[in-house]
């Protein structure tokens, strides 16, 4: 009888295996097959600086692998966004199947491979898995012809950017958004030496700007901000100058999508250009209609069609930026390019007519010189702006999936710029920052409805917007001293404040935006992460639900509940139970604001004050009481804390409550 169990047991194995073996193989046929009809890169002509040697098998293998196995995860970015308890949800991988062609493959081959049914996406793929395509070796340091023409697409098209050593780790995440998109042209100028020996360490297709400038963060509006600027735009001009239409994009702009598949969409247009447009004038995915011309046109996406009129443009716009270098190059670009600017209303077409007109022609513009430019607004519900992506989201409230976010309309430079792509899950960190050695504190906050909609209408005074905001500092401040007593990085709760923050007074709405009231608030809207608390003690709201935050995370979270009454001892001999030091996310359950008093002695109070005095911001603004007097009010961690001195040493007490005022 044991005997012949065995025997059976045997027989399933061989079974099982030869039919695993069958799967292997017909997956390996089957990706052959499929990377022949894809158009996986062959052999350029021999001698040519653009040779690429046919891909081995193993290459083929790889080259398709990363196509069709990166993560687009739109969709489940959106949905977290629209979630009030995004911490607490299963943080399972979400799959969306789409159809991804290869950028570089003309209309006609794209068409057949959208036949051959979808690709899956899964994760964004590690920087190993994204190494290019091409030995950068052969290639000189300069920006040449040759090098253009290697990485345009088949229809001429290129994105160039620029970036120094301090941005590099936005210019790996910015290469590998493109990459998992299906696009490979793209190259990338080096504004130091740096920089341009860790482009090419790392493969990236590049060349140096000879332009010698700081590693450094350069400062929005310094004098070598500015000399950036001008570089940039004689690059981009170069681009021009040799016939190839060119996607000038900065660093900071994450594509979640081939941007070219859009460019291709519109195709009478010489320019695109991306808009700081608050509300969009369509609910389709084309331009925005000529009313939408109004607002500031943002040069950090920027698209050109050599022609003329576009390089004419381009050579007055450098000339402009290189000689003077106190101009702003964007403020230089609207003036000159609405010089001369042509509008008439669209007119309806009659049936005859509008069966045969270009797609999108009424929504495009005659811009500069006579109208000689045929301009269009990229839609901002799609090729996002910071305030139509991460405060609105305004790619899930018109149904959209964006095409790019870019990390402008925030307030705590680079490190809020990174801090919200990390929100929206579109950063991608080293492996420790999802799980650090002293492992993370996850705190979950629920404010009441009173505050959320006082007196069943959404905020509308500075007073309730700062009761809203206070009531979740005083939780996040206990929770930061929790972090503290236990090393723990914070995951910060989502924040909702009842006005927007700008930098100039507004009624709670920037104006011209049309969005709910009260709004979930990026962290640097509160936070002072620029300057004040400092980004390795924290962590993005969404990063449970991060596909990169590891399973082994996920799967060992404990739920702490603070003993009542809290006492000092109480709060740490419940922070030294083995199941709680053991887990890697301890969830603190139902935390109040009396830990601060409960947990810490006089004179750890006194050192924990001193720290977090500088860890939040501003709000702004109201409209200043007189001339000359500020209309923003600092947040205060210790707003219900009496007595106290803020930071600037008025002292709050029973008699003088913390007050939402601006500094004297």
């Amino acid at each position: 009888m044991a005997g012949g169990a065995a025997l059976w047991a045997v027989g399933l194995i061989l079974i099982v295996t030869l039919a695993l073996t069958s799967i292997v193989s017909m997956y390996d046929k089957g990706l052959h097959s499929l990377a022949r009809q894809r158009g996986v890169p062959a052999a350029a002509t021999a001698g040519s600086p653009a040779a690429v040697a046919e891909p081995s098998s193993t290459s083929t293998l790889a080259w398709l692998e990363d196509r069709l196995t990166r993560l687009r995860f739109d969709d489940r970015v959106a949905d977290a966004m629209s979630s009030e308890a995004a911490v607490s949800r299963d943080a399972g991988p979400v799959e969306r199947i789409q159809t991804i062609a290869p950028a570089d493959a003309p209309p006609t081959q794209s068409a057949a491979i959208a036949q051959d049914g979808p690709a899956r996406a899964v994760a964004l793929a590690p920087a190993a898995a994204a190494a290019a395509d091409v030995d950068m070796s052969a290639f000189g340091k300069d920006l040449s012809e040759a090098l253009v023409a290697r990485f345009a697409s088949w229809d001429k098209m290129v994105i160039v950017s620029f970036v120094n050593a301090h941005y590099m780790d936005f210019c790996r995440n910015w290469v590998r958004h493109l990459r998992a998109a299906g696009n490979r042209h793209f190259l990338v100028g080096a504004l130091d030496d740096q920089a341009y020996t860790q482009l090419r360490a790392a493969n990236v297709p590049s060349f140096d700007m000879a332009a010698s400038l700081t590693t450094r963060d350069f400062g929005w509006g310094s004098k070598v901000f500015k000399q950036a600027q001008q570089k940039k735009i004689a690059m981009f001009l170069a681009v021009l100058q040799m016939g190839y239409s060119a996607l000038l994009s900065d660093i900071d702009v994450m594509y979640l999508r081939d941007p070219f598949a859009f460019f291709r969409s519109v195709p009478d247009a010489q320019l695109l250009i991306s808009s700081d447009l608050l509300t969009s004038t369509v609910t389709d995915e084309g331009p925005e209609r000529p009313n939408g011309f109004g607002a500031t046109l943002n040069v950090g996406i920027i698209y050109m069609r050599p022609s003329n009129a576009t390089i004419a443009l381009t050579t007055e716009w450098n000339s402009m930026c290189s000689k003077n270098l106190d101009f702003w190059e964007q403020a230089a670009f609207n003036s000159l390019v609405r010089r001369g600017m042509h509008y008439a209303p669209p007119r309806a077409l009659d049936a005859a007519t509008a069966a045969v007109a270009r797609p999108y022609a009424d929504r495009l513009v005659g811009m500069y010189t006579n109208g000689a430019i045929r301009t269009g607004v990229l839609p901002v519900g799609t090729f996002c702006s910071g305030h139509t992506a991460f405060v609105q989201n305004l790619p899930k409230t018109l149904g959209q999936k964006a095409y790019a976010l870019h990390a402008t309309f925030q307030f705590a430079g680079t490190n809020g710029k990174r801090h919200r792509m990390r929100e929206w899950m579109v950063w991608e960190d080293e492996p420790i920052y999802y799980d650090p050695p002293n492992g993370l504190l996850a705190l979950e906050l629920d404010p009441p409805e009173e505050l959320m909609r006082p007196g069943g209408r959404p905020p509308s005074t500075v007073q309730q917007h700062f009761a809203l905001v206070n009531w979740q500092l005083s939780r996040i401040r206990s929770a930061l001293v929790i972090a503290e007593l236990t090393g723990r990085a914070l995951i910060m709760p989502r924040l909702w404040c009842g006005f927007d923050r700008w930098w100039a007074p507004h009624d709670g709405r920037i104006p011209g935006s049309r969005m709910a009231l009260p709004i979930q608030c990026p962290l640097d809207h509160v936070f002072n992460i620029e300057q004040g608390l400092r980004p390795e003690r924290i962590r993005e709201h969404s990063l449970l639900l991060n596909p990169l935050t590891p399973a082994g995370v996920l799967g060992s979270q404990f739920n702490l509940t603070l003993p009542a009454p809290l006492t000092a001892d109480g709060v740490r001999a419940a922070l030294q139970l083995k199941a709680a030091k053991r887990a890697k996310v301890l969830r603190v359950v139902s935390l109040g604001p009396e830990v601060f008093h409960a947990a810490l002695t006089a004179t750890e109070q006194q050192g924990f004050m001193r720290r977090a005095h500088n860890y939040l911001g501003i709000w702004c603004c109201i409209r200043p009481l007189a001339r000359g007097k500020p209309g923003h009010i600092w947040y205060d961690l210790f707003w219900d804390i009496l007595p106290h001195k803020d930071r600037w040493g008025h002292e709050w007490t029973e008699a003088e409550p913390w007050l939402p005022r601006p500094s004297k």
